[in-house]
């Protein structure tokens, strides 16, 4: 294996749709400047990484183990955040060592992830397409955050609400407005006729859940969703659930298996994302808690509700024009029953207002590519590969 020239940071490698989506439209992006060879993923070390990405080398989440290399790239998704409040505290650092005796190789990857941060065997540093925030209080994140931003070369921010966290940290000579690269179909395997306006009608409603442990408020969705859904099946339409994540969504996922609905889990070892997403795309209409949920329906040209569980699903629906179908806070059974009849009534319409915004969100991520590939170009030595 050759030396590695472009190494690409995220929270790949768990399991999480979203996140591996985000690592195949990475590589993919960087493949017309970079070879397989000339390339790393520093992620966690899952066996289906591998896999998705064969010729890639994986360095697992150990600062210790990085080579130097031209170019570090932080490859989208929420990286940036802290949930202060959240009822699933973590551990602090003297209780996860302490668990850590038992396992040497295990103390070992903490203390390196906490002592020696990335950046200084890079020559350039990249974000491409991230998500910042929320903070709330805990303005040592927040600080944490705006001096690895101010160590960076390129930012590419994926919302309106990112992109002015970083012109308030003084960074508008580096950053700029773009998009979630996963806009860009192809860049994780989707097949053309999947694409938005490439489907027909589909069968009734899929809704994507997700477990909110970090404040009531945003959880406060399951008990009306539950009671909309339980009112859809005695009027003979029974959703589909989605889970992008088993291992942050086991309460949902075992409330839903004890009442028998449907059910479909992410499993890297089962599909390809591009599969999973199909399944998805086959619904007249989208309901979802996360993110990526609302950017693959609208890739896909499906209409779109989004769960105001946080902020950023907020965000995808005013990118989306869908605004008026978002799902907010407090949640009421009744508003969500009502938005979903309105759309389910006239789903072309729909659709079409997701399609263009979707087309929308998609040129913005292709010009946040070609932006940051004429960076890397310039800046890291990279030639253009065919």
């Amino acid at each position: 294996m050759g030396a590695t020239r472009a190494v690409i940071a995220g929270a790949y490698g768990w399991a999480n749709l979203g996140d591996d989506a985000l690592m195949l439209a990475n590589l993919q992006a960087l493949r017309s400047v970079f070879a397989d060879e000339e390339m790393a993923l520093y992620c966690n070390d899952a066996p289906y990484v591998s896999r998705f990405a064969p010729g890639i080398r994986v360095i697992p989440n150990n600062p210790w183990q990085i080579p130097k290399a031209q170019l570090l790239v932080y490859g989208g998704g929420t990286q940036f955040y802290s949930f202060a409040q959240s009822r699933r505290a973590r551990p602090s650092l003297f209780t996860r060592l302490i668990r850590a005796v038992s396992s040497p190789q295990r103390a070992v990857r903490l203390l390196a992830r906490r002592i020696t941060p990335l950046g200084p065997q890079f020559a350039k540093r990249a974000a491409l397409g991230v998500g910042i925030g929320p903070f709330g209080a805990d303005l040592s994140a927040e600080r944490r955050t705006r001096t690895l931003f101010e160590s960076m070369d390129f930012i590419a921010a994926r919302d309106a609400d990112s992109y002015a966290c970083c012109k308030d940290w003084g960074l508008d000579d580096r950053a700029r407005l773009g998009s979630d690269l996963c806009f860009i179909g192809e860049l994780w395997g989707q097949e053309p006729q999947d694409r938005a306006g490439g489907k027909g009608a589909g069968s009734g409603a899929a809704i994507v859940i997700r477990d909110w442990p970090h404040d009531r408020e945003g959880g406060a969705f399951e008990a009306p969703l539950l009671a909309t859904v339980d009112r859809l099946r005695a009027d003979g339409l029974a959703p589909t659930f989605f889970s992008f994540s088993a291992r942050t969504d086991p309460q949902w996922i075992q409330r839903l298996r004890a009442r028998g609905y449907s059910l479909s889990v992410w499993d890297p070892d089962r599909s390809t994302v591009a599969q999973f997403v199909g399944q998805l795309a086959r619904h007249d209409l989208i309901v979802t808690a996360r993110y990526h949920g609302a950017v693959f329906a609208a890739a896909s040209g499906k209409p779109v509700i989004c769960v105001e569980v946080e902020p950023k699903l907020r965000l995808a629906a005013e990118a989306l024009d869908s605004a008026e179908w978002l799902w907010r806070r407090p949640f009421s059974a009744a508003e969500l029953r009502r938005v979903i009849a309105q759309t389910l009534n006239n789903p072309a319409q729909a659709g079409e207002i997701v399609a263009r915004a979707a087309q929308r969100q998609r040129a913005a991520a292709e010009a946040m590519m070609r932006e940051f590939l004429e960076f890397v170009r310039a800046d890291c030595g990279g030639a253009a590969r065919a």
